[in-house]
């Protein structure tokens, strides 16, 4: 049932018990003093209360103030009390209207009803002589025993007053204060008429809600939420929808200048992505290896193809490749996110401060900020397929705001069965004009292990133009993570991975090259790589220790060892970082070893508001001294930008530098100014830059901060669906007051055409939309599809009319007739039909004997109560009552449909 406040406002005038106390606290409130009736103090004691004909006067006083009692007594000849509903508060469930007994200043609760809010087992006799059932536990049985007032309940027998147990005619209540048998603590307002109740124990409605909850997060997880509709991709034509620009230039004193421009356009041809990307640079010029441009078509429910991807394409290849390549791929490898078991720690360096995102498959799934040396790492969830890493940085300030690194995941795992290839063919952007063939082919053996296989064919190597390949990635076990690796006349590895309780991880890794091959840039015999890493805390501090050791044979002669232990640790506004560096280079035959020590130790200091110091130093152990030291400082502007000092010192060749600038991101783009000086070297940099969105169904043009070529959006549309067809007709108005939330991107609000908007989304991805209708204007306006899978594509904002209907309400009282005269009832079935008899729903009357539904579209209904449950209570129902619903579009109510029933 949806409540509205009309509803609630009507519903309150019926609690005639709670009426007269608010009546009674204002008289007492309002009365004066001296109008108060007030004992003789000499005269005897009476007894209060009326006598045979009401209460005693005296002449010239006021009549005696009724007590809460009497307020809450009923009729002087009824049953002496009040049947209404209350509010039940349960702490950790929510809230709930129930039905209630008011006695005097006491409430009493309906037992089978309560029991069966909270999820508790129980039963009760036609009669309501007992209820019975156990709690939580089934050896754990009680009995409520209504004939010998006696509850029974963990072999304990707790004896009750007559008075404790009020039976109606479709309820067993008890009072409030018994409850806490069952470690049920209550406490009754009279004010609100409001229970607050709460368990001692772990009540099985908690657990239920929790166990929902837990589900629904596994669901989204898995990509597997069940939406009330899904929304498919559009294929478009051609539709315009994304602009990115960059502008960059730096001048220094010495002559030397470059400004470097960029604009990139993204759009939809023939339902395909295509993005262009042209790149300006006063040096360079027009550079063809600086361009970019790529049409791809993505449909992930085409099992045989996927992706078709023409122009500037990305191969994993085995050669080392500099250049862009041009050319087609094809591959039925979905972009969809397919979370596999385990992972692997990915680590890097950048510049300190700077924020990171990891997409895999272009799905954003974690971020992370690097620390004062510039460290950061992920551990990368290993995915179904092919994986595509991709790291985005975005930098404080300065000549670049962001770049992107796509790195080869070493571990590629399928589902059982399941078959994948990627197939890329094209020319290389070289002097040569290199030709270049891939084809891979992915099985999935078993649950633990992928087979791969295929054959790279690059013209301009030397050594072996093809190059056939195979890979087996094994997990043996759940920690353990293997991959064999062959190429043919160019190498072998093995690696190996395990993860250690705590979170620890170790990880080998040898390679062995064959000493004729020219498809690598590096010419070594032999690699030897071991990582160990594991994360530590403590209650007020956290941080990682790495440390990594690596052996190059470059010749038989030579060799190239490298060793490095990282420390990186937090505390409160405090980060501490502590790397460590050997290096050292000789002949290998007689071994030599003669190593170069040095650390850097850099620091984050989160002073005050914003104010953030960052000290950093070099010091040499071989030296024994102090290399360089550096200090940053900066301030944050209103969480929109910042400004940056810093200052350093080179003592290896007396090099000064010092260097100041801000950042600030306004709505529509981010702009940024920084002057820098080293020694006799002045440097001054100005960047900006920003993008545009288009929406030309909407007519809409929307500025960012943000990259939005290649990314998506959705546009969502609430209008007032009159003929509750489920479509946007002529003369159906726009509607204000909906509200959108999402797990990813920047929802806007628009005002002007209460058009909601969500950008920044990544495409070829579903996202599971929320939608909330209590903020709407009107509370008769309703939508039947609150949550939406959305599937969003590139370059677009995807156009989504959200019907809102107009629900109308009825409302009545249901009534019994005997001979105790006529009176409310609750807990009576009360059908609504449509003029056909076919069932639009069955609502139950509350303890004062009200019904209410709203959600009744224009047309003939009939209202009647449920016949088997008047045969059951051998009872006669009413007159069935039609009702007329008219059309409107602020909704339409109808109230006093009153039936009554009788013995």
């Amino acid at each position: 049932m949806i409540t509205s406040l009309s509803y609630r406002a009507r519903k309150s005038s019926q609690k005639t018990g709670h009426f007269l106390l608010v009546l009674a606290m204002a008289l007492m409130v309002c009365t004066p003093a001296h109008a108060v009736h007030k004992e003789d103090p000499g005269s005897p004691a009476k007894k209060k209360g009326p006598g045979p004909t009401g209460p005693a006067k005296t002449p010239g006083t006021a009549p005696a103030i009724p007590s809460f009692d009497d307020l809450f007594s009923g009729d002087p000849g009824g049953p002496g009390y009040d049947e209404t509903s209350i509010l039940l508060n349960v702490q950790r469930i929510g809230n709930t209207e129930m039905a209630a007994v008011i006695k005097g200043k006491t409430v009493y609760l309906p037992i089978v009803e309560l029991f069966r809010y909270l999820k508790i087992k129980v039963e009760t006799t036609p009669g309501f002589d007992s209820v019975t059932g156990y709690f939580i536990n089934p050896e754990t049985r009680y009995c409520i025993d209504n004939n010998r007032f006696q509850i029974r309940y963990q072999n304990k027998v707790l004896q009750l007053e007559p008075s404790d147990l009020i039976q109606t005619e479709t309820n067993l209540y008890l009072r409030a204060d018994y409850f806490r048998v069952f470690g049920l603590n209550s406490s009754f307002s009279f004010t609100s008429l409001t229970v607050q109740m709460s368990a001692s124990v772990e009540l099985p409605a908690i657990r239920e809600l929790q166990l929902a909850q837990l589900h629904r997060n596994l669901s989204r997880l898995r990509g597997d939420v069940v939406a009330d509709t899904f929304i498919q991709r559009d294929y478009p034509r051609f539709r315009f929808g994304a602009l990115d620009w960059t502008l960059n230039t730096t001048q220094q004193n010495n002559g030397i200048s470059d400004v470097r421009a960029g604009v990139a356009l993204g759009s939809m041809l023939a339902g395909g992505e295509l993005n262009l990307s042209l790149n300006y640079s006063s040096m360079m010029g027009l550079d063809k290896r600086q361009q970019f441009y790529q049409w791809r078509y993505v449909n992930n429910n085409n099992e045989l193809l996927r992706q078709f991807s023409v122009g500037r394409i990305y191969a994993r290849t085995t050669a080392t490749i500099l250049d862009p390549v041009l050319g087609v791929q094809v591959t039925n490898a979905p972009t969809t996110y397919r979370k596999s078991a385990g992972s692997y720690r990915l680590s890097r360096f950048t510049e300190p401060g700077w924020t990171v995102e990891l997409y895999v498959n272009n799905v954003l799934v974690d971020f992370t900020k690097a620390d004062a040396s510039g460290f950061f790492s992920f551990d990368v969830p290993l995915v179904y397929g092919s994986s595509s890493i991709r790291l985005r940085y975005y930098g404080p300030y300065g000549e670049e705001r962001n770049w992107e690194d796509n790195i080869i995941m070493p571990f590629n795992f399928l589902p059982k069965k399941e078959f994948e290839y990627t197939v890329s063919a094209g020319l290389v952007q070289d002097s040569l004009n290199s030709r270049l063939a891939r084809a891979s082919l992915s099985y999935g053996v078993s649950r633990i292990m992928t087979v791969s296989a295929g054959n790279e064919y690059l013209s301009s190597v030397k050594s072996g133009s093809n190059m056939p390949f195979a890979t087996l990635s094994l997990r043996p076990i759940s920690n353990l993570l293997m991959i064999a690796d062959y190429v043919h006349s160019v190498k072998g590895s093995v690696m190996l991975s395990y993860r250690l309780p705590g979170n620890g991880q170790i990880e080998l890794d040898w390679t062995k090259y064959d000493p004729s091959q020219r498809a690598l840039m590096y010419n070594y015999l032999e690699e030897r790589k071991l990582s160990f890493s594991i994360p530590f805390s403590h209650k007020r501090f956290s941080g990682m220790t790495r440390l990594l050791l690596n052996q190059i044979l470059i010749s038989q002669y030579t060799k190239y060892d490298r060793a490095e232990w990282l420390v990186s640790a937090a505390y409160k506004n405090v980060s501490v970082n502590l790397n460590t560096y050997m290096i050292s280079a000789g002949a290998q035959d007689p071994p030599q070893f003669n190593p170069y020590i040095y650390t850097n130790l850099s620091m984050a200091l989160r002073v005050w508001k914003g104010l953030t110091l960052m000290p950093e130093a070099q010091y040499s152990f071989k030296d024994q001294r102090i290399l360089s030291a550096k200090c940053v400082v900066e301030q944050y502007l209103l969480n929109r930008g910042y400004i940056n000092f810093s200052i350093e010192q080179n003592l290896m060749n007396n090099g000064f530098g010092m260097s100041a600038g801000i950042r600030y991101d306004l709505s529509g783009a981010r702009v940024g100014v920084a002057a820098s000086r080293y020694n006799d070297i002045y440097t001054l940099t100005a960047t900006a830059s920003g993008s545009m969105v288009f929406d030309p169904r909407s007519h809409y043009t929307g500025l960012s901060n943000r990259t939005s070529v290649g990314r998506g959006g959705i546009s969502i549309t609430p209008f007032l669906d009159l003929n509750y067809n489920g479509v946007r007709d002529a003369g159906e108005p726009k509607v204000q007051g909906l509200h959108a939330s999402i797990n990813s991107g920047h929802v806007k609000y628009s005002s002007r055409d209460t058009t909601i908007r969500v950008v920044d989304l990544e495409p070829y991805t579903n996202y599971f939309l929320d939608l909330s209708q209590n903020t709407f204007e009107n509370i008769n306006w309703q939508i039947r599809k609150k949550t939406m899978n959305v599937a969003v594509s590139p370059n677009e904002l995807h156009q989504i009319n959200v019907p809102v209907e107009v629900m109308n309400e009825v409302s009545g009282t249901v009534y019994l007739r005997d001979s105790l005269g006529r009176r409310h009832i609750g807990r009576m079935e009360v059908e609504i039909r449509r003029a056909d008899g076919s069932l639009v729903t069955s609502i139950q009357s509350e303890g004062d004997g009200y019904f209410s539904y709203m959600g009744l579209h224009p047309g003939d209904y009939f209202l009647g109560i449920n016949e088997k449950q008047l045969r059951k209570l051998n009872m006669k129902g009413p007159a069935v009552r039609k009702i007329h619903i008219k059309s409107s579009g602020e909704g339409v109510f109808v109230d006093d449909q009153n039936l009554e029933i009788s013995r």
